[in-house]
């Protein structure tokens, strides 16, 4: 795959060649920097679980609550939404569960009903996650 130019160079090899751009990238540089130490990434990273927060939903909570944070994704604003779509994660695991229990998809000439629980947790689940940018880019990767 061909490169798309060199990388960015950093600040303070702007600032040594005398460039006007040092001063954005040092600003833009010592914000991440400063996002990165910030009280609320520190307390995602440090505390238990939400109070309420179920263990299954604890589960995708823990796989991206403090890179989200991290990122300035995750904000105190953010974090009752990313609350819902943890749980919402709980909510499809469990019709998964119950579908593999059941193993049926038509029980008693009906549909399984942990199908359409299941349904409806993923339509939720991809509009929550949508707003948190956990989709790649470009689609197929």
């Amino acid at each position: 795959m061909a490169k798309r130019g060199p990388k960015p160079m950093s600040a303070e090899d702007l600032e040594r060649r005398g460039s006007w751009r040092a001063k954005g990238r040092k600003e833009k540089e010592e914000r991440a920097a400063a996002l990165a130490n910030t009280k609320f990434t520190d307390y995602v990273r440090d505390t238990e679980l939400p109070i309420g927060m179920s263990e299954k939903a604890g589960i995708f909570w823990r796989w991206h609550a403090a890179h989200l944070a991290a990122a300035g994704i995750l904000t105190a604003e953010t974090v009752d939404t990313f609350y819902i779509l943890c749980e919402t994660w709980r909510h499809y695991e469990d019709a998964e569960d119950g579908i593999s229990e059941d193993g049926d998809l038509i029980i008693d000439g009906a549909p399984n009903p942990y199908i359409e629980i299941r349904d409806l947790a993923v339509d939720r689940f991809l509009e929550f996650a949508a707003k948190f940018g956990l989709f790649p880019k470009r689609p197929g990767i």
